[in-house]
């Protein structure tokens, strides 16, 4: 077998038995993505599954949990634009960073921590907003 192909074999194996770390960031931003989409459509259901099982537990019921948001997290609810900027992780931990622009253009980071499933599925364990210098373009 020549080199090349043993190191094509090599790496091959590698992407298979370990998820690439790409694979975990797309799906993390989907996931935070489809969330506020969510939050935007009204739809609480959706929007509460994607929480971590210790949010889920803390807020009770999909309306708790979109009522908090509402009332805690506005500026996620329709935003002007919503941009997941940068996504890192180490093992079954991650942190987003997402950027918000509301209607009235405040400019706010959203700092999302995120944990893996055992079935291999990312969730949002929290949210937290910082309100950013500038308006949006």
């Amino acid at each position: 077998m020549s080199a090349w192909i043993h190191k094509a074999l090599v790496i091959a194996l590698i992407a298979f038995c370990f998820p690439s770390m790409a694979d975990d960031k797309s799906e993390i931003r989907n996931v935070i993505s489809n969330q506020v989409r969510a939050l935007s459509d009204d739809n609480a259901s959706a929007a509460f599954n994607y929480a971590t099982p210790s949010i889920q537990a803390r807020f009770v019921s999909a309306d708790f949990f979109i009522n908090m948001v509402k009332a805690s997290y506005p500026a996620l609810i329709n935003p002007q634009k919503f941009e997941v900027r940068d996504v890192e992780t180490s093992g079954r931990k991650g942190v987003a960073r997402a950027r918000v622009v509301t209607n009235d253009g405040k400019v706010f980071l959203a700092i999302y921590p995120m944990v893996q499933q055992a079935d291999g599925e990312w969730r949002i364990d929290g949210c937290y907003m910082q309100p950013m210098q500038g308006q949006a373009l």
